[in-house]
């Protein structure tokens, strides 16, 4: 990252939204993991002290990052599948099941840096929102996977059902998005594949 010499007053008004962005950069740029708050105000142009006003250590800078990242992978699937539709009929709830994989899939390779942040140690700390309120990434699976319920193609689905789905589209996402030891089908092909299999396995005795 290029490096600022000049030292902005510490009543800078954009400043948290500033030191997020810069976050973002480094995460783009695979610099995120060796990121110290005296890098951002040296990026940003601040001293020290005026991120720390903000941010009592690095920890919590990151699991700021972390928050917006899954803000950001709602965003994504409210375009996806937005969240006060429903499908009209058992092959749009199915299209709708893979549009949410597809989503989650472009996301982890589109934002490898801040996905990996996401599922670190620093998610512990997030906030739990009202889901009633405010929908998590997690609750759109959830829904999904109800869809599928109400319209014969899955039985009920458990918690169980619910971790085996993500779990297996993010282990997809983490291959699409690093190096693989062998070679991987096309990801429209690969994820598509794969959730036909998650419904298969999932359906009703």
């Amino acid at each position: 990252m290029k490096k600022s010499s000049t030292v902005r007053p510490h009543h800078h008004g954009n400043l948290k939204s500033e030191i997020l962005e810069t976050c973002l950069k480094a995460a783009e740029e695979g610099t995120l993991d060796q990121l110290s708050l005296r890098e951002v105000a040296r990026e940003i142009g601040v001293s020290p002290a005026a991120i720390y006003r903000h941010y009592e250590s690095r920890e919590d800078l990151m699991v700021t990052v972390a928050q917006h990242g899954f803000n950001r992978l709602v965003e994504m699937f409210e375009e996806s599948i937005p969240w006060e539709s429903f499908p009209q009929s058992p092959e749009e709830a199915r299209l709708r099941f893979l549009k949410l994989g597809q989503a989650y899939v472009r996301f982890a390779v589109e934002n490898y840096a801040l996905w990996r942040l996401m599922f670190g140690p620093h998610s512990r700390k997030l906030e739990n929102p009202n889901p009633a309120e405010n929908p998590t990434a997690y609750c759109y699976l959830r829904k999904t996977l109800i869809e599928l319920h109400k319209l014969g193609l899955i039985k009920e689905p458990t918690v169980e059902d619910e971790f085996h789905v993500w779990s297996t589209v993010h282990g997809i996402s983490d291959l699409h998005a690093t190096p693989a030891p062998v070679e991987l089908p096309d990801n429209p092909r690969l994820i598509e594949g794969a959730c036909e299999r998650l419904l298969k396995g999932l359906a009703p005795d």
